[in-house]
């Protein structure tokens, strides 16, 4: 999955907790952004990577 199809999951989990929340449900809501959290570090991995290997192919 790139980077950026992960950034659309984590605005996807974001705007699922924001209806969690407006319907009461702060577990669900803590869960999406737990959910988001994860998908963001991996997206950042992702993203540090290809940087990387960007680097190393101009080098």
């Amino acid at each position: 999955m790139s980077p950026e199809e992960k950034i659309i999951k984590i605005m996807d989990s974001c705007l699922r907790a924001l209806e969690n929340i407006n319907q009461g449900n702060k577990r669900l809501a803590i869960g999406d952004l737990h959910h988001a959290m994860h998908k963001l570090t991996a997206a950042e991995s992702l993203l540090w990577a290809e940087i990387e290997e960007e680097e190393n192919n101009t080098s």
